[in-house]
């Protein structure tokens, strides 16, 4: 399978249960069997989520993630526009990220994993 071009999004391994979760979206720039090379934002964040502001977001950058530390990855619609993408919050708890492409779920309370 050919990663490169793809819209991700990307959940890391957690060392231990307390630990933030941590969400890279954005472009494949290149992927090996080590590692996946990612432009993107990255997303910090704790289980409980109050408000958007629970959430940080990092600078738009170019990551290398080894295959090793990713848990899980979604691929995303091209037409999603991750670089402006904003966050939101629903009435039952889940953090979206919104764009004129599209929308997509970035953690919800019913997600018994995180």
């Amino acid at each position: 399978m050919k990663l490169s071009g793809k819209i991700c999004k990307i959940r890391t391994v957690k060392n231990y249960p307390q630990a933030h979760n941590h969400l890279l979206v954005g472009r494949i720039e290149e992927s090996d069997t080590a590692a996946v090379m990612i432009y993107g934002k990255t997303y910090h964040y704790k289980r409980n989520i109050v408000s958007i502001r629970d959430v940080k977001v990092g600078s738009l950058g170019l990551r290398v993630l080894p295959w090793a530390r990713i848990e899980i990855m979604n691929i995303i619609p091209p037409e999603f526009d991750y670089e402006n993408a904003e966050l939101g919050l629903s009435g039952d708890g889940e953090v979206t990220l919104k764009s004129a492409g599209g929308e997509i779920s970035v953690f919800s309370s019913k997600d018994s994993s995180l």
